[in-house]
């Protein structure tokens, strides 16, 4: 397909999706443990301030999330810290090898330098005003608590029906109870036609790769070998819509 047809294709899938799909809207789910949550999801133009604002307000949730992850790579690949932006600044931590790591001051550092990065970043500079991000939270009934966020994204370089992947993470207290997998699904619920996600992830992440094989991801070529990328072609699984056919829609009934 030529790159002027691919253009006008994806431009209308994105304009699908913004004419089409409400703009917030609330979906009722249960969790592994029977407990009912909600999803709360908002669609932003990324570029906005509110988007900014959006990740600045669950930051905590990404923060612990992405400290948990960059720690374990450095533990697993130690030669890596030097090149990696979230962990160099731990390098001298290593010169006497990895048995004599202090890993408290690892931690510390990596969540002090992902906390900078969440709370203090304008994210409109990585978008384009063209693209479309959707942003789905998970809340606690009993207090409105955030336990988890996720963010999905589309650019008019993207094929019909293919969404990203972006920034998820869960909290440590809410972990083992299902919620991952209500968010990743959630987007067949709220955006029909749906075809294709993809995604990275470090590849020393055992928990979350084992959710993306358990889900039906598949790896497909990359170009980063430290975050290796994966693919969910809805044609070929239903784990995921089989998921998001169980989420109740509260604010509307048209999803």
């Amino acid at each position: 397909m030529h790159n002027n047809q691919t253009q006008k294709s994806t431009s209308a899938w994105i304009t699908f999706i913004e004419q089409t799909i409400p703009k917030t809207g609330t979906l009722s789910a249960h969790d592994d443990n029977g407990t009912t949550v909600t999803l709360e999801w908002t669609i932003y133009n990324p570029t906005s301030p509110q988007f900014t604002q959006a990740i600045k307000d669950v930051s905590h949730i990404f923060t612990q999330t992405y400290t948990r992850q960059e720690v374990e790579f450095a533990r697993k690949r130690p030669e890596m810290v030097p090149t990696e932006p979230f962990l160099k600044g731990t390098a001298p931590l290593f010169e006497h090898g990895i048995d004599n790591v202090d890993w408290q001051a690892v931690e510390h550092h990596v969540k002090t330098a992902l906390h900078q990065f969440f709370t203090t970043n304008d994210f409109a500079q990585w978008a384009s005003p063209h693209d479309l991000a959707l942003f789905v939270i998970v809340k606690e009934n009993i207090n409105d608590a955030p336990l988890g966020a996720i963010q999905f994204s589309s650019t008019p370089d993207f094929a019909n029906g293919t969404i990203r992947v972006g920034l998820t993470g869960i909290l440590t207290d809410a972990q083992n109870r299902g919620l991952e997998k209500l968010l990743m699904s959630s987007i067949f619920k709220i955006v029909p036609g749906v075809t294709r996600l993809f995604l990275h992830n470090r590849p020393t992440n055992e928990k979350a790769l084992s959710f993306y094989d358990e889900w039906g991801f598949k790896p497909f070529a990359g170009t980063n070998a430290d975050w290796p990328d994966f693919e969910y072609l809805a044609t070929d699984f239903q784990v995921l819509q089989k998921a998001a056919a169980t989420l109740e829609a509260l604010n509307d009934k048209q999803l």
